[in-house]
């Protein structure tokens, strides 16, 4: 069926990339998911924050 897996997070960072949802309403969804004990990698859920902007950058030290 040639059908392409991409996750919650790919469909989020999608649907960022496409305007159909905003970085605010991306940054509720994720946290409605963790809210509803959703297990999802702290470090994804960082990953996509940051590619949406709201997420903290680390400087090198």
């Amino acid at each position: 069926m040639s059908v392409e897996h991409i996750g919650t997070m790919g469909i989020f960072m999608t649907a960022y990339d496409k305007k159909i949802l905003s970085a605010l309403e991306v940054s509720y969804c994720l946290e409605a998911l963790l809210d509803r004990d959703i297990r999802l990698s702290k470090n994804l859920c960082n990953k996509v924050l940051e590619y949406i902007g709201l997420g903290k950058k680390r400087r090198n030290s």
